[in-house]
């Protein structure tokens, strides 16, 4: 028993330095400076904030120059240049050597390569070519791997970084250097920017604050103010600044859209801010593009295209009861219901209030205003109140009402009448009853025929 314990020892010895788990015990005390900077690098002025991070850095071997007169400090670094650091720190520490030996066809780089594999800081596959740059998350996951763990003891508590979360890769890397106080991010809040890749002179700073135990201070970052935005149909979202571009992508501001008090049709549809969206639905999409291309021309305003869309309902339209049927197909919400009713009138040429309204907001839809397909019920000629559906676009939290079907009704003695195009509905109440306009924007957010 004893001969087979013995042997079991020896092997698992064996296992553990083929996996490179060859160096029991290693020092901080072991880092030194091994060589004199004097002044050689030429683009590094000594007024650079980075100046004395890479005389030290130089000094104490953990970087080198591009050439013998320069160090290029704002140039951007390789993954296998973060390789030659991270292992000369690692050897370093263990006072280990690196078989620097090249066979005939290996990349520079292989020695470290080999090393960093051999001694978990990086693993066999990795996913990235080491020819290409170093982003800072991959810098940082990397160099996390150099040294144990326990000399990157934890100094401070940081438990948010603003632009590093549970999806960005190395996140556990990123933070344990920042609570060993080896990073501390590129602004009061933290920031991190993990996908930008990182600079020589930033290296510089990273690679002393891994070897001098001494350099290292906890972070003290500020909490990233909020701001808040507004869609210009009335809704608001607050979020950390720096995380506002997906709104301001789709149309939100920084500031509310004020519209002047009585302001014409024109003014009101030209402050509208534009979220263009499709209807999802291959075939009407296919006729709204038709459409557009012989109503809709570059430099048109807002107020121009959404003119368009109500004259061309008007002139190649009428209303026709009877055929507005979607073959009793049951809707899932108001995004179908537009859909079909839309492509009805749009292929035919003719329909009820249904199809006008759902036509017009499918269009209205596709240059960007927040245009809503809403039911109620409205006065017809002997005064009797009968349903009736229109359009809503909001702008700046207001509701305004488009009525293509009713104002080309009256249209038909040849003049053309807007009494509804573009009216405050706050101002229609005695013409429109029961509208739950809350409702009708609820019903929206798929433009998919089910």
């Amino acid at each position: 028993m004893r001969k087979a314990l013995t042997a079991f020892v020896f092997i698992l010895a064996m296992l553990l330095a083929s996996a490179g788990m060859v160096y029991a015990d290693g020092s901080m005390d072991n880092f030194a400076r091994s060589q004199v900077y004097e002044g050689q690098f030429e683009d590094v002025a000594d007024t650079a904030w980075y100046s004395s991070f890479v005389r030290d850095a130089y000094e104490y071997g953990f970087v080198s120059g591009d050439s013998e007169t320069t160090y290029s400090p704002d140039d951007d670094i390789t993954i296998a240049e973060a390789l030659v650091i991270a292992c000369q720190l690692h050897s370093i520490y263990y006072d280990a050597e690196i078989d620097r030996e090249l066979q005939e066809g290996e990349p520079w780089y292989q020695p470290y390569a080999d090393y960093a594999i051999e001694n978990g800081i990086i693993w066999e596959g990795y996913p990235y070519s080491l020819n290409s740059k170093a982003t800072r998350a991959i810098f940082a996951g990397i160099m996390a791997n150099a040294l144990p763990d326990e000399e990157l003891a934890a100094i401070g508590t940081i438990t948010e970084i603003p632009d590093v979360n549970d999806t960005t890769r190395f996140c556990a890397s990123i933070y344990q250097l920042y609570n060993a106080g080896i990073l501390g991010g590129a602004d009061e809040y933290g920031t991190f920017h993990p996908y930008d890749p990182i600079k020589r002179s930033e290296v510089a700073v990273v690679a002393l604050n891994m070897a001098d135990v001494s350099r290292r201070k906890p972070s003290q970052l500020k909490a990233v103010p909020q701001i808040t935005l507004y869609a210009d149909y009335g809704a608001t979202v607050t979020v950390k600044r720096g995380n506002e571009a997906p709104y301001l992508r789709l149309g939100w501001s920084t500031s509310p859209v004020v519209i002047p008090e009585g302001a014409d049709a024109e003014t009101i549809l030209n402050s509208a801010t534009l979220n263009p969206m499709k209807t999802n639905n291959a075939e009407l999409d296919g006729i709204i593009d038709g459409i557009f291309a012989n109503i809709i021309t570059d430099g048109m305003s807002t107020y121009q295209k959404t003119k368009a869309i109500y004259d061309y309902l008007m002139d190649n339209c009428y209303y026709g009861n009877g055929y507005a049927s979607w073959s009793g197909k049951y809707v899932m919400h108001d995004d179908d219901y537009v859909v079909v009713m839309g492509k009805v009138i749009l292929k035919t040429g003719h329909g009820t209030c249904d199809n006008y309204s759902a036509a017009f907001v499918a269009m209205a839809r596709r240059i960007g205003l927040n245009a809503y397909f809403a039911r109620g019920y409205a006065g017809n000629q002997s005064g009797v109140l009968d349903t009736h559906e229109i359009a809503i676009v909001t702008i700046a939290g207001v509701d305004y009402v488009f009525d293509p079907q009713i104002d080309d009704y009256n249209s038909r003695a040849g003049k053309r009448t807007y009494s509804l195009f573009c009216k405050p509905f706050s101002t229609q109440t005695g013409r429109y009853k029961g509208y739950d306009l809350a409702s009708a924007k609820a019903g929206f957010g798929n433009f998919a025929l089910k």
